[in-house]
């Protein structure tokens, strides 16, 4: 009952309107565990597993990373001792959504090297899964991982495979993986394929599709930049009022420090193609969101306005950075 509860605050905290406090859902985890008992059994899996998930669920900054109730530490080895058991007891599926929780915990601080092992684990589990939320996140996370590496291909095919395979079973995850298809064809130069996936993401999200959930809005934000790039400034406009919405709209745990600062890394070199460099300079100093998971992309940004303001002194700086995140 326990492992039940908490699988969406834990593992799914985006498809809920409120979460918990950390305090009571780890309440609940520690009442599961003393219940469970020691030793195998898939309902400790479970609970091990969602400890994993704690990063994700409930993320922190790297400087109050002791201030959770679990730290990374304790959620990496939950979620390494939830795959084994679950490879004991037979059980693809838990072992799958514990590898999960293992990249869960490498993504926040950036290491998607770490995060592409797990996630390559579930890749070849996946044939042996039955249940559709597992299988589509499977295919999700491998677009996620292998954009954030830049392997555009890769992330193409795990995104389109996932979109596929999902969209007539459950939209929802079907939406997840449309976003990392969308956001690779960006980057491999199929706009006109781009701005389809768009509307079809409009079309799944229907009524909602003037203010899009937090895990799909990045395709929204990728399509502004394609649009003023290609000189269609309304079009782009347009979307960035919908990303103002959400960000007015979301509850304080989705909410950046500005109205358009969790979408930086694309509204950032709008804004420099448009002549402000400085207001793409704040944009992307200031936004906080999940930043240790979007710190490639955000340098990727910082290269950009820099080179939109011909600020060719800053190049050295930059290059060290980027070196030493890509070295992570």
């Amino acid at each position: 009952l326990c492992a039940r509860a908490l699988e969406t605050p834990c593992r799914w905290p985006g498809t809920m309107d409120s979460r918990p406090e950390e305090a009571d859902v780890a309440r609940y985890l520690e009442l599961g565990f003393e219940t469970a008992g020691p030793g195998d059994g898939v309902h400790r899996a479970r609970l091990l597993l969602l400890q994993a998930f704690w990063q994700h669920a409930y993320p922190r900054p790297p400087e109050r990373a002791g201030e959770a109730v679990y730290g990374p530490e304790a959620s990496l080895r939950a979620g390494e001792d939830a795959a084994a058991m679950a490879a004991r007891l037979g059980r693809p599926d838990l072992e799958s959504a514990a590898c999960d929780g293992i990249a869960a915990v490498h993504i926040p601080a950036g290491r998607y090297d770490k995060a592409l092992a797990a996630t390559a684990r579930r890749i070849e589990l996946a044939p042996l899964i039955s249940d559709p939320w597992e299988r589509g996140d499977i295919h999700a996370m491998g677009g996620w991982v292998n954009y954030h590496i830049g392997r555009y291909g890769d992330t193409f095919r795990h995104a389109d495979t996932g979109f596929s395979q999902m969209v007539d079973e459950v939209p929802s995850v079907a939406l997840h993986s449309l976003m990392w298809r969308g956001l690779a064809r960006f980057e491999i130069g199929e706009w006109p394929e781009l701005f389809e996936d768009l509307e079809r993401a409009r079309l799944i999200l229907g009524e909602r599709s003037g203010e899009p959930p937090h895990f799909c809005s990045p395709l929204f934000a990728v399509a502004s930049l394609a649009y003023e790039i290609r000189g269609e400034a309304a079009a782009a406009d347009e979307i960035l009022r919908i990303l103002t919405t959400v960000h007015e709209h979301a509850e304080p745990r989705y909410r950046d420090t500005g109205p358009l600062t969790r979408w930086a890394e694309f509204v950032a070199p709008l804004m420099a193609r448009r002549g402000d460099v400085a207001a793409a300079r704040d944009l992307l100093a200031a936004t906080a969101w999940r930043r240790g998971t979007r710190q490639g992309l955000l340098l990727q940004a910082e290269c950009e306005v820099a080179g939109r303001a011909a600020a060719w002194e800053e190049a050295p700086h930059l290059a060290r950075h980027a070196r030493a995140y890509a070295c992570l």
